[in-house]
């Protein structure tokens, strides 16, 4: 595991580069969202939801606006985005910082491929947290 400065955050893992995402990239942060969570639409097997995670592309340009957005590309290939993670940040009464994930999510296509694995790990390294929910 090393850290890579580009004017940007970065985190490498394997062949997985994890970055703050841009709003540029809101259409297919959309896509990949929904494709992921699709398994969860519907009313039969592990599906128990009426509706994609996002509802509109404007959705995903405020979570990158307002959180810790994070996506992870493969280094070899970074157009693709191969997962993706939404942290954000309250502060408890007890002062303790409490981060926030959601969605979290791994392409259908890219699964085993370190997503998933690397966001989370880096968010886990990096952010300052206590409690995650």
């Amino acid at each position: 595991v090393s850290t890579q400065s580009t004017g940007n955050i970065g985190f490498l893992m394997a062949k997985v580069l994890v970055r703050r995402a841009c709003a540029e990239e809101a259409d297919r942060i959309f896509a990949m969202v929904n494709d992921a969570y699709a398994v969860e639409k519907g009313d039969s097997g592990l599906a128990f939801k009426t509706a994609d995670r996002y509802i509109e592309v404007g959705e995903v340009v405020r979570d990158v606006e307002e959180a810790e957005f994070l996506v992870a590309v493969d280094t070899e290939s970074p157009e693709e985005i191969l997962g993706c993670i939404n942290v954000s940040f309250t502060t408890e009464p007890d002062g303790a910082v409490v981060g926030h994930y959601g969605p979290f999510a791994v392409s259908p296509h890219a699964q085993g491929r370190g997503g998933g694995n690397a966001p989370v790990s880096y968010t886990h390294l990096t952010l300052p947290t206590k409690r995650i929910v």
